[in-house]
């Protein structure tokens, strides 16, 4: 087996992570995942974790949603 296959093609982030390298909001994540409209998320005992790909799908949904705004705004 190849070194490339041995690691899946995204990463675990904590929510603070995620804040930090993203800018969503820890607080924002949180609410969302409680009221069920959050990005799929994994559970490792108490530990909350995002797949960096739902979180790129996340923005490219803001900026899809985003560039109707403005769009529509004209």
């Amino acid at each position: 087996m190849s070194q490339q296959n041995k690691y899946p093609k995204y990463l675990l982030l904590s929510e603070k992570e995620v804040e930090k390298s993203y800018g969503l909001n820890r607080r924002t994540l949180q609410r969302e995942r409680c009221l069920g409209i959050g990005m799929p998320y994994v559970k490792i005992r108490k530990r909350v974790f995002y797949k960096n790909t739902d979180i790129w799908i996340k923005i490219a949904f803001l900026l899809v949603r985003l560039s109707e705004v403005t769009k529509s705004a004209l």
